[in-house]
């Protein structure tokens, strides 16, 4: 009796769990293969899909458009270069170095930004003209950058065979020019237009010895003091398309004060200048009649 019923109980049970199963099979497989569904499935599909991308676009947009916070930044000020300066001894040392052992374009370097502080000097020269068979000698008293005066004289030099060439006394100031005419009759002081001067004379001098292609530098003794000697020898072909040698020199103290110039163009010129009293101050005013 009871054999009987187990096996059929067991059966009622697979019978309930199989057809439970396929039942629910059944039912997905309807409904997979009933095509209203799917398009119920892909409509609600897009729905969604296009709900969300409008959420992350809605997002991006929000956080794009959200201004950015503004940092204030302080930029540092530049700080300016400290000026160096160099002590009146130190310069002294500088110079005095330089002028023992300075390479000879180095030194004229040198001596040109010492000639630009000088603002005053007194020198005489001479000039013997070879063409003309003519000299004369002359006092200058000059002023930076543009005061000068000058009277003339007959010189101790003058070629023997040389007359001497009277010139008017002159002074000028900026872009006028004051000369003494009819000094031995009647002396008047006339006037005339005249470019002014950019730098001194003694600057013009160590240009003129710059521009030349080779500068021999040697030293001379005079007393306890030694002098550099700046000499610059060579030729050239003059306007007569004559070879003719020339030579430009100037002498220089330890103080980077040039005491002597020289400028020689072979049958053309002989000029000679000495300067003294650097910054010793002159008087140069405009003459009054």
């Amino acid at each position: 009796m009871l054999s009987s019923e187990i096996p059929a109980a067991e059966s009622v049970v697979k019978q309930e769990i199989l057809g439970s199963s396929t039942q629910q099979s059944a039912s997905l497989k309807n409904f997979f293969s009933n095509p209203s569904y799917l398009k119920s499935l892909l409509v609600f599909s897009c729905i969604g899909n296009l709900l969300l991308f409008c959420g992350v676009f809605s997002l991006l947009t929000q956080r794009e458009s959200t201004p950015l916070p503004i940092i204030n930044t302080v930029t540092p000020s530049p700080t300016a270069s400290p000026v160096i300066t160099e002590s009146p001894g130190e310069a002294k040392t500088r110079l005095q170095k330089c002028f023992d052992e300075c390479e000879t374009r180095e030194f004229v370097d040198t001596l040109r930004e010492e000639l630009k502080k000088v603002q005053h000097y007194k020198a005489v020269g001479d000039f013997n003209d070879y063409q003309k068979s003519t000299c004369y000698g002359y006092y200058n008293e000059s002023i930076s950058p543009d005061k000068e005066l000058y009277t003339y004289h007959y010189p101790q030099n003058c070629e023997s065979n040389h007359s001497f060439s009277n010139q008017d006394t002159t002074i000028n100031i900026a872009g006028r020019s004051y000369f003494l005419a009819n000094a031995e009759s009647n002396p008047v002081w006339e006037s005339r237009t005249v470019t002014p001067r950019s730098q001194l004379q003694i600057v013009d001098a160590l240009d003129n010895l710059s521009a030349q292609q080779q500068i021999n530098s040697t030293y001379e003794q005079r007393g306890s003091n030694k002098v550099r000697v700046l000499t610059a020898e060579g030729e050239k072909v003059n306007e007569f398309n004559q070879l003719v040698d020339t030579v430009v020199q100037i002498k220089v103290n330890d103080l980077y004060q040039i005491e002597y110039f020289r400028t020689f163009e072979e049958r053309a010129f002989n000029q000679n200048v000495r300067y003294w009293d650097y910054n010793v101050p002159n008087k140069i005013t405009a003459p009054v009649n």
